[in-house]
């Protein structure tokens, strides 16, 4: 076991790597082997991305806490758009398809973004990074 400190990222970029698809821990892309398939661990620093069993119900919460408040600015601002005159087909078809559509293509934001959260929540240890030769091979 080391005894070393655990690394702390600075939240504002753990989350802005979270958003935009990238390791929270060191940054790094290519986390995704397919649209749902996130790879187990970052390839440059080797970080596991499940980090506790359970783990990614997460990201589950986060997707649906985007969809449902998407949702409502859609409802809500496409009501007060046309105050008076309420075109009630296309709010609808505006409604399912961000209920439909919106969870589907923000699943890979919510897991990048949910292991930043965790990043941020629970410090990186030293021991918890792999080998760059290790985390590559897992990929």
């Amino acid at each position: 076991m080391s005894t070393q400190e655990p690394s702390r990222t600075p939240a504002p970029l753990a989350l802005w790597r979270g958003v935009t698809k990238r390791c929270a821990y060191c940054g790094s892309g290519h986390l995704f082997r397919r649209w749902f398939t996130m790879v187990e661990r970052c390839p440059r620093c080797g970080l596991g991305f499940r980090r506790l069993e359970g783990h990614w119900s997460g990201d589950i919460g986060i997707n649906t806490i985007a969809t449902f408040s998407l949702l409502w600015l859609v409802l809500i601002g496409g009501t007060l758009a046309m105050w008076g005159h309420i075109n009630y087909v296309g709010l609808g078809v505006a409604a399912a398809l961000v209920t439909f559509v919106f969870p589907v293509l923000f699943v890979p934001f919510a897991k990048t973004l949910w292991v930043a959260i965790d990043v941020i929540m629970r410090p990186v240890h030293p021991d918890e990074l792999a080998p760059a030769e290790a985390a590559s091979e897992e990929v």
